[in-house]
């Protein structure tokens, strides 16, 4: 690793040397933020805290340790320059602390000139000024910035030399001065002060090189523009105050963030202050606490000769999981492989391409989803791009790792490639839309789509999947359908946006797609036959590595269960079905039951059919289907002899065979009425007596109860009897 050296370094040391005795120190150089690093981000909640730490740790000790950052120190520049890798929050942070005290410095320096008497204050002012600008702006041409100091310099000592001769001379220099400074050379209450301020600002920053540069034109330009729409007010009368030129213009989000930075760092120093001062003297103690903070306030400076390194290190400093409400870890590891791969292409053109993407990425793929939607469609794309298999949904850090791997090992990374990786999380996310997915109550989402006549087989086992927490499983399935749109459908494999709308409107309604309802089919059976996860996720691993971004195989034919793999299922399924009790998870059996009830018997009766929803549950009520006992689980003591009794009693109760679907509105007003009353409330709830599971119910518990006195019970063979049909009809239900 080519490490130039880690050093705890103030902020006017930031850019200096491999040494601390080295010349440079002190002269500043140009910090630059690669394409591929997110915007500025810091909120004023993070500001506030950082100057609160400072403020309540700083005491005997000068130094307060603030992070660490991560620079490459670039010697093939023109210009000495340092991209920052790591710690661009904290740096920028300072940086504008700085701005704002180069903006208080200037009417500080006016106010001083117009005050008799205050020649001393002045002078200190002046050293403030002139540091706070060298540190703020590089000259496009040598030396501009330090002859511009000394011009300043040279226009206060004249000024307060010509004190002597009288208030028109001294008016005259302070007019001067304030030209030279760039502050308009009129009234602050005048109402073309805060439009001429920003101009004449806007036009000094420009005519130089500010000492923090972006590669990203549009973040830029937001720096720029925050900065020149910053005004301080100054008078005899007017304690320092900051106001942002707006003129009735719409902010950018990256502007609004900047401007809210300045805002929130010039706020937070002026209440560190006493507020009784003059005027003046709150000005000069503002800009004490600033040169205090910058004097003080250390980070750990670590330059290496190469970006490869310098993000190695960013990798290791940041060894965390995924923050998944914001992306950009993952994200910029894109962007870094494209501008790295595309060193002789136009820095516009790579501007453009980025910005382009970055619009995507926040405005129709992540920008206004909840973090678990998020993080699930991140996940399915970077399964989808980097076909990797090892990729675990729950381990944030894997999905990094992946796509690391993943782009080191592409030869070259074109601008229509990166786009095409791009437009994969945009199908995801209307994948889940088109399906809706949701992110409570989603096991009602399920049992409510097999209700729908026109919800494709694809809808239902993405939410069934999603349900049951198998995002592992449903990675294997979209794998195949985002394969499918890219091979069949787009010509250009860069799953354009018309496209993507196209395909999965078509394979989410009626009968769907026929190659993608035929996987589906499969998927559901395996999660819904399977005993544990592990043989659904084998089936899954086996679609990934067929499907994926980079398969070449153009065979779209559906990774198929074999026919040994599915008898071992049906085992599998009768076993957890026997094995079933109330107090397991409730999703699978009611989803069963759901098909049960949209399905009867076949002619030969070794099949289900479809009929209409009408003949059983209502529309509206599907969604609330419960199980209830038909043998209620506690016996009304009042007519204990309604019931059944066993020894065994709680196994027979909470067993399968005693399950019965009833709408949430119906079972709350059941009750533990005694089994054979449960009949009236299935006829209530829309479950009429010739409905093939009623009637089945009905005629197994009159050949399987008994008659204690005018009480009617069921015995233990009822239930055994019950669980045994239902087996076999839910195995029926698989099938359909």
């Amino acid at each position: 690793m080519d490490l130039k050296g880690a050093h705890i370094r103030n902020f006017y040391n930031i850019t200096a040397g491999k040494s601390e005795g080295d010349e440079r120190l002190r002269s500043p150089q140009l910090i630059k933020i690669p394409h591929y690093q997110r915007p500025y981000k810091w909120t004023p909640e993070n500001i506030e805290k950082l100057i609160d730490d400072w403020a309540s740790d700083i005491g005997d000790d000068p130094k307060y340790f603030a992070g660490s950052i991560v620079t490459v120190d670039d010697e093939r520049s023109s210009i000495r320059c340092h991209q920052l890798i790591d710690g661009q929050q904290r740096f920028t942070t300072i940086f504008l602390a700085n701005f704002v005290r180069f903006l208080l410095a200037r009417v500080a320096l006016r106010q001083g000139c117009a005050e008799s008497g205050r020649a001393f204050e002045t002078s200190d002012i002046l050293k403030t000024f002139d540091e706070a600008i060298r540190f703020l702006l590089l000259s496009k041409q040598e030396g501009a910035v330090d002859g511009f100091s000394s011009k300043v310099s040279a226009l206060v000592g004249r000024t307060f030399k010509d004190a002597s001769k009288g208030d028109g001379e001294v008016f005259q220099r302070r007019k001067e001065l304030a030209k030279l400074i760039c502050l308009p050379d009129i009234f602050e209450d005048d109402d073309e002060y805060v439009h001429r301020h920003r101009k004449m600002l806007k036009g000094f920053i420009e005519t130089k090189e500010l000492a923090l540069d972006y590669d990203r034109s549009s973040f830029k330009s937001a720096l720029v523009s925050a900065l020149s729409r910053s005004v301080i007010l100054l008078s005899d009368q007017q304690k320092p105050k900051l106001v942002v030129a707006e003129e009735e213009e719409i902010l950018s989000d990256h502007e609004r963030r900047f401007v809210k930075a300045i805002q929130c760092i010039f706020e937070k120093f002026s209440k560190l202050v006493d507020d009784s001062n003059t005027p003046f003297d709150r000005a000069v103690e503002i800009l004490s606490k600033i040169d205090d903070f910058l004097s003080s306030i250390s980070l750990c400076v670590v330059q290496t000769g190469n970006s490869r390194d310098a993000y190695t290190l960013f990798e290791v400093l940041n060894d965390r999981s995924l923050a998944l409400d914001d992306l950009d870890l993952v994200k910029n590891l894109f962007y870094k492989r494209f501008v790295e791969s595309n060193s002789k292409m136009d820095d516009l053109e790579i501007d453009n391409v980025v910005q382009e993407l970055d619009d995507q990425w926040v405005n129709k793929i992540f920008g206004d989803e909840g973090v678990q939607k998020t993080k699930l469609i991140a996940y399915l794309g970077v399964v989808f791009i980097t076909g990797n298999t090892s990729v675990v949904y729950n381990k944030s850090e894997d999905f990094r790792s992946a796509v690391n791997e993943y782009l080191n090992s592409l030869n070259s990374y074109a601008p229509e490639k990166i786009k095409s990786h791009f437009n994969v999380f945009y199908a995801v996310k209307v994948i889940l839309d088109k399906v809706g997915v949701r992110f409570k109550l989603k096991d009602l989402e399920a049992v409510k789509a097999e209700f729908e006549s026109d919800a494709s087989v694809f809808k239902k086992t993405v939410l069934f999947l999603h349900a049951r927490d198998h995002e592992g499983v449903l990675s294997g399935l979209i794998n195949y359908v985002l394969k499918y749109i890219q091979n069949k459908h787009d010509g250009s494999a860069e799953l354009s946006e018309d496209c993507v709308l196209k395909v999965v409107s078509e394979l989410v309604k009626g009968n769907g797609i026929e190659e993608i309802e035929k996987q589906s089919k499969a998927f559901w059976q395996a999660s819904m036959m399977a005993q544990t996860a592990r043989e659904p996720r084998d089936f899954s691993v086996r679609a990934i590595e067929k499907f994926n971004y980079e398969s070449t195989n153009n065979n779209l034919a559906p990774v198929s269960i074999s026919h040994e793999e599915f008898s071992e299922l049906r085992i599998q399924f009768r076993r957890w079905l026997d094995l079933w009790k109330y107090d397991d998870n409730h999703l699978r059996v009611r989803l069963l039951f759901a098909r049960l009830l949209t399905l009867q018997p076949s002619a030969e009766k070794d099949s289900l059919i479809a009929h209409a929803i009408s003949y059983s549950v209502a529309q509206s009520k599907v969604k609330d289907l419960q199980l209830d006992h038909i043998e209620p689980r506690k016996p009304n003591e009042s007519n204990a002899g309604a019931y059944f009794v066993e020894a065994e009693r709680e196994f027979f109760v909470d067993g399968l065979g005693n399950m019965m679907p009833l709408t949430a509105e119906v079972n709350s007003t059941r009750g533990n009425t005694p089994a054979k009353d449960a009949f009236d409330f299935y006829s209530e709830a829309g479950l009429k007596s010739d409905h093939p599971l009623v009637k089945l119910t009905k005629d197994l518990f009159d050949d399987h109860s008994e008659s204690i006195g005018e009480k009617q019970v069921p015995k233990a063979s009822f239930f055994r009897e019950r669980k045994a049909e239902l087996v076999n009809m839910f195995g029926l239900a698989v099938m359909h």
